[in-house]
């Protein structure tokens, strides 16, 4: 788990540097499926949002800061138990 969690932190990067910006609107897409109420629906990128902020695609933008705080976005998920 901790190697997709890793390689999801590295594309939210490779996608907020691209130029051509298709792939950023694949990152915000949500299902559009019924869930049972007591089950948030969250996209791909709402654990980013939630861990970078709203200026996580600014920055993504730097690649030094961004590898300097994917251990710690990996750290978070160790600790809420996810790993």
């Amino acid at each position: 788990m901790k190697t997709i969690v890793r390689k999801n932190w590295k594309w939210a990067g490779h996608v907020a540097r691209m130029k051509d910006n298709w792939a950023l609107g694949l990152t915000k897409w949500k299902a559009t499926t019924k869930r049972k109420p007591s089950k948030l629906q969250l996209g791909w990128a709402d654990e980013i949002t939630r861990f970078g902020g709203n200026k996580w695609l600014d920055t993504a933008k730097d690649r030094q800061s961004w590898s300097q705080i994917e251990e710690a976005f990996i750290q978070q998920w160790r600790n809420n138990g996810c790993l």
